[in-house]
């Protein structure tokens, strides 16, 4: 086996130097940096999850108001033709009965 800086259990033979120390630190704390970044990435997935659950709720109880409104308005508009369809019924009929009646006073 050629000579290694390692032995067999894996651990360096010779004292590490600070060169190699400060490079370890670095590259632990970018670990550290992108292992949060992935974290808040995650933080922010799960709440545009949940920001598109509720909308879609929203969307689906906006869409039965509004289904609920369209009927009533339908309704409505059916309720004011027939009251004028009424108003013309009942204006007619008193014209002929004033006219009836003023035909009968005045023979």
């Amino acid at each position: 086996m050629a000579s290694s800086p390692r032995s067999a259990a894996g651990s360096y033979q010779e004292a590490p130097t600070l060169d190699r120390l400060v490079g370890h630190l670095v590259a632990a704390k970018r670990s550290l940096s992108s292992s949060a970044q992935v974290y808040r990435a995650n933080e922010i997935v799960q709440e545009a999850r949940l920001s598109v659950e509720k909308s879609a709720v929203l969307r689906a109880k906006n869409t039965f108001v509004r289904n609920g409104v369209d009927e009533q308005v339908h309704v409505l508009h059916a309720a004011g033709a027939g009251l004028e369809r009424v108003a013309r019924e009942a204006q007619v009929d008193f014209q002929v009965r004033v006219i009836k009646f003023v035909l009968l006073v005045f023979r």
